[in-house]
This record gives structure tokens, C-alpha cells and sequence, in this order.
């Protein structure tokens, strides 16, 4: 699901795509499987299911929906799961409410995300963001990655794997060598971070992820949200230009 896939333009640093894919982030190693004591089964979901394009039959990235509404004000959006779209509730059937906030200050974007329960089952919490970035002007090569290793310029060097272990108030960042920065600050309730740059494309990709890919079928860092419980995380993107 992608409530937003906006652009946020501050040359050199050219774009930042913000999407949310949920009600899990990555892919799945099975379409079918058992979680929370309930079947899951991507196929019900019919032409709202995703599938990798490289990996036919391998689900990625979650359910579309057409059913989210935009909070007043701008602030962000909210879908009840499966409320208008029951065949969502039929391929992962957790009833559940999303929010997603949005708040802009400078050239700091903070997002705060909330599910909360609206069924008699507990909710597992499995989806992440991916804050695409690219710089205008200033080759791939060049770019330099602060992860927990030691940073080094990109280089030739492709990544699409996890950072694990993150702990809350954690930072990575990609810069463009010439003064240009964007960072994620890990701020509530992402343990894991994916990090994606693909050697043929100029972007990166700083994915805050609630759980590791496939947890939904192997359980590894599966958080559930009881009935009554709400679960919050939270990041923030914070832009400098050269």
C-alpha cells in the first residue's frame, strides 16, 4: 500500500520518493502461510496483491488500496484495512486501523505511524518505508554511505541487504560528497534497516523497516499489537543542501 509516493525537490539533493508498503515491506518467501494463529493467502487479494517482476508467484512490497483518506489539514492519511476493500481482509485477515502523519518543518520531514487493532485478534506489525534518494548533478560514484561501517564513497558498489539491530535515535545518511546530505533518523520502533543501491540506477534507497524481510513467515522480530494496544513508530528525513 502507498498512501503517498511524493517528491520532495531541494536541488543538488533532487528527490526523495517516500512510499509505504504494508501490511509487510519486501518479500515473502510464501505466498500462503500461517501467522497469529490465522491463515495468510496473497492470492485472495486478487489484482491487489504485488508480485516481484524478476520472481513470478513471489509476493513483494504488500496490498494495494484505493481506500485511504487524506487527514485535515495536509497532516497525512488513514485507511481502515479491509473496511471498503474486504478482499484485503480475505488475504491477511488482522482488522486493523493505519494512520500515517506527516509533518514538515525546514527541510525535515517527520512521519509518525500508527496501527491500532479494531478486531478481537492481535496485529503483526511487518511493513517499512522506502525514502528513495538521488542528487542532481553529482555522479554515483562520488556519494558517500554512513552506516554503522565504516562510510566509504559508493563507488561501483551495489547494496540490498539489511542493517540490523537498530537501536531508537539511530542515523544513516547518503551524501553527494560536495556538502549535500539526506538522513534518516531512526527515531521509534524500526529495528532494522534495508538499504538499497542498485549499480545501475542513480538513487539509494534508507528503508526503516518494523521487522526483517519474510518476517510475517519466519516470525524473526515479529512484533503483534493486541486488541486495545496501539503500536507508534517513528523517523524523520532531514535534508542539506550544498
Amino acid at each position: 500500500m502507498r498512501p503517498s509516493n511524493r517528491v520532495f525537490a531541494s536541488p543538488p539533493l533532487d528527490a526523495i520518493g517516500l512510499n509505504l508498503l504494508h501490511p509487510w515491506a519486501n518479500r515473502l518467501s510464501a505466498a500462503r502461510f500461517a501467522v497469529a494463529g490465522r491463515e495468510v493467502d496473497v492470492a485472495r487479494a486478487g489484482a491487489r496483491a504485488m508480485y516481484d517482476p524478476d520472481h513470478p508467484g513471489v509476493p513483494i512490497h504488500g496490498l494495494r488500496s484505493d481506500a485511504w483518506e487524506e487527514l485535515g489539514g495536509g497532516r497525512g492519511f488513514r485507511l481502515a484495512f479491509g473496511e471498503a476493500e474486504p478482499e484485503l481482509l480475505a488475504a491477511f485477515p488482522f482488522p486493523h486501523e493505519i494512520v500515517v502523519e506527516v509533518a514538515v518543518a525546514g527541510a525535515t520531514t517527520t512521519v509518525t505511524t500508527t496501527v491500532t487493532p479494531t478486531g478481537d485478534v492481535a496485529v503483526p506489525i511487518s511493513y517499512g518505508f522506502h525514502p528513495y534518494f538521488t542528487f542532481a548533478g553529482v555522479p554515483r560514484a562520488a556519494w558517500v554511505l554512513e552506516l554503522p561501517e565504516p562510510t566509504a564513497a559508493l563507488g561501483a558498489r551495489s547494496y540490498d541487504g539489511p542493517v540490523a539491530s537498530v537501536a531508537d535515535g539511530t542515523t544513516l545518511a547518503v551524501a553527494d560528497g560536495a556538502g549535500a546530505r539526506a538522513a534518516v533518523a531512526f527515531l521509534a520502533g524500526f529495528p532494522v534497516a534495508q538499504v538499497y543501491a542498485p549499480p545501475a540506477e542513480d538513487l539509494v534507497a534508507i528503508e526503516p523497516m518494523t521487522a526483517p524481510v519474510d518476517a510475517l513467515v519466519s516470525g524473526d522480530g515479529l512484533t503483534l499489537v493486541a486488541p486495545g494496544e496501539r503500536h507508534v513508530t517513528r523517523f524523520a528525513i532531514a535534508r542539506t543542501p550544498s
